[in-house]
C-alpha cells in the first residue's frame, strides 16, 4: 500500500483588503496575546494542498520566523514515516478470521464498495482493515488522485522549516495518540465513521474546494458551516464528531495554555483548520480563557 495512504491515515481531515506588514488578504492564522507573555500564533492547516498554494500569504511566514518553538497535532517528519507506516498497519487491521465485511452491515459495506470501486480499487484488498483505516483509505486516495499530496500539506511544510533551522518541535498529541484514539471506537463508532466519510459531501470535488477557498481567504465561518454540514444530514454523527473535535481541542487547548502561561516563549502552532473553528473551537476556548485573538 502506498506509504502516503498510509502515513495520512494518521490524520485525517482546509477577503479583507486592509493593507498591513502580513499582506493583502486575510489568512487562517489568528495571533495570540496575553499581558505578561509573549505573542504566539494559531494556525489552521489543511494536512494535503497543492503547488497552487504557495508560496503562501506573508502572515505564514513572518509568524513562524518570529516564534521560537513549532507546534504540531504530531510530528510526522519524514524521518518518522517508516515508523508511523507501521504502527497504523498494526492498529488499524484485523488479527485472526475477522474482516471488514463481518464488522459493518451489508448497506455500509455495499456504500464503501461502490465508493472505492469509483477510486479504482477492489474493497477485497481492503477486507483485514478495520473500518477507520479504510475510510482514512478512501479520503486519501480521492484527495491523491484530485493532485493534493500529503507532502504539501501546511503542517509538513513548517516540520521542514523547523528541522532546517533546528526550531524546536511540541507535539499536542502525537500519532500514536491519535491512531489510538480511532482504535479505541466502538464497532458502532468505527462503523458511523466510516459512513460519514462515504457520505460526506464536503468530500466532494465542489465542496472541497469551497472549503479550500474559505481556507485560503481566512473565512472561519464558512469552513464551520463546511465542516459541520454532515452532522446536520445525519444528527447521528454527532457523539462522534464530538469524540473526534471537540474532546481533543479540549485537551489541545490545556496543552496550549500550559506552554503559553510560562510567557517566555513564542509558539508558532499549527492543527487541523476544523479545530479553530465553533463554539468548542481553539479559538473560542482561548479567548474564554483571557487570550486575545486577532486574525492576521
Amino acid at each position: 500500500m502506498n506509504k502516503k495512504i498510509i502515513i495520512l491515515s494518521i490524520f485525517v481531515i482546509l477577503i479583507n483588503f486592509t493593507v498591513n506588514i502580513y499582506g493583502e488578504s486575510k489568512s487562517f492564522i489568528w495571533e495570540i496575546k496575553k499581558e505578561n507573555i509573549k505573542t504566539s500564533y494559531l494556525v489552521g492547516s489543511v494536512h494535503m494542498l497543492d503547488k497552487s498554494v504557495y508560496p503562501l500569504n506573508k502572515a505564514y511566514d513572518i509568524s513562524f520566523e518570529n516564534s521560537d518553538s513549532l507546534m504540531v497535532e504530531a510530528n510526522v517528519s519524514a524521518e518518522k514515516s517508516g515508523q508511523l507506516a507501521m504502527l497504523a498497519l498494526k492498529l488499524g487491521s484485523y488479527k485472526g478470521d475477522k474482516t471488514l465485511k463481518d464488522s459493518i452491515s451489508k448497506k455500509t459495506y455495499d456504500l464503501a464498495e461502490k465508493k472505492l470501486k469509483k477510486l479504482g480499487m477492489d474493497i477485497s484488498g481492503l477486507n483485514k482493515f478495520k473500518p477507520w483505516m479504510v475510510a482514512m483509505t478512501i479520503v486519501s486516495v480521492e484527495m491523491m488522485k484530485r493532485g493534493f499530496d500529503p507532502e504539501l500539506g501546511l503542517d509538513k511544510y513548517f516540520l521542514k522549516k523547523a528541522n532546517l533551522k533546528s526550531k524546536e518541535i511540541i507535539e499536542l498529541e502525537g500519532a500514536k495518540f491519535q491512531l489510538d484514539l480511532f482504535n479505541s471506537f466502538s464497532e458502532e463508532e468505527h462503523e458511523l465513521f466510516l459512513f460519514n466519510v462515504i457520505t460526506d459531501d464536503s468530500n466532494s470535488e465542489i465542496e472541497f474546494k469551497k472549503l479550500l477557498n474559505a481556507w485560503k481567504n481566512g473565512d472561519n465561518e464558512t469552513l464551520n458551516t463546511l465542516v459541520t454540514l454532515n452532522i446536520k444530514k445525519y444528527p447521528e454523527l454527532k457523539n462522534l464528531y464530538y469524540k473526534l473535535i471537540d474532546e481533543r481541542n479540549f485537551g489541545m487547548v490545556k496543552k496550549i495554555e500550559d506552554f503559553l502561561s510560562v510567557g517566555n516563549k513564542s509558539y508558532f502552532v499549527v492543527v487541523g483548520a476544523a479545530h479553530l473553528v465553533g463554539e468548542n473551537g481553539l479559538i473560542n476556548l482561548l479567548k474564554k480563557k483571557g487570550y486575545t485573538l486577532k486574525q492576521l
